[in-house]
C-alpha cells in the first residue's frame, strides 16, 4: 500500500510497477487487502501490473525485465528471499530498514528507508532519483551482484558453524 501511495507521487510518467505474486499462492481467491490494493491502483492512474501467482522456476524472468527492485517491507522479515534474489539478479534496490534486510544489503546496492511517517514521501523521491540516474543504477547493480555472491548456502553454513564455535568459548 505504501509503495502504491509513493508511486502516485512520482512525477515520471513512463514507469511501470510489476506486483509479483499473491497472498494465497495459486488459489484464485482475493483477500480483502488485495481488493483494497486494486482499488488504490484505480485511483492513482499509473501503470501497475499484477502477475498473480508465478511458479518459482519462472521468477527469474521477471527479475530480468526489471530496472529496480522496490521492496518496502513493513513487517520485520528476518530473511527476505526477495532481497537476495534481487541482488543476485543485479538490481539496484529500494527497501526499508526492517527485520534482517540491513544484514543483507549495504548502501552501495540499496537505499534503505526508515519506516516512519515520511516513508511514502521518501519512497517516491528515492524512486524518482534512481530512475533519473542511470549511472548510479549501473553502479548499484554491480554492487548487488558482488554482494550476493556472499549469500550462498556454503557461506551461510560457514557463518553458522563460526557462530556455534564462538558460542562455545
Amino acid at each position: 500500500k505504501e509503495l502504491l501511495k509513493a508511486l502516485s507521487k512520482v512525477k515520471i510518467k513512463n514507469i511501470k510497477l510489476l506486483v509479483v505474486g499473491s497472498s494465497l499462492n495459486n488459489i484464485n481467491v482475493k483477500t480483502k487487502y488485495e481488493i483494497e490494493i486494486e482499488e488504490l491502483v484505480k485511483k492513482i492512474n499509473k501503470n501497475v501490473i499484477f502477475t498473480g501467482f508465478v511458479e518459482y522456476k519462472e521468477i527469474y524472468k521477471l527479475y530480468a525485465i526489471a530496472d529496480i527492485a522496490v521492496l518496502p517491507s513493513i513487517w520485520d522479515d528476518p530473511a527476505p528471499l526477495t532481497i537476495i534474489e534481487s541482488m543476485a539478479a543485479g538490481l539496484p534496490i529500494i527497501t526499508t530498514n526492517s527485520g534482517g534486510i540491513p544484514e543483507y544489503v549495504n548502501n552501495k546496492c540499496a537505499f534503505i528507508i526508515d519506516r516512519d511517517s515520511n516513508l511514502v514521501y521518501n519512497l517516491s523521491k528515492t524512486i524518482e532519483s534512481l530512475i533519473k540516474n542511470e549511472e548510479l543504477r549501473g553502479k548499484m547493480s554491480e554492487e548487488s551482484k558482488k554482494t550476493s555472491k556472499n549469500l550462498t548456502k556454503v557461506e551461510y553454513y560457514k557463518d553458522f558453524v563460526k557462530e556455534l564455535l564462538e558460542s562455545e568459548k
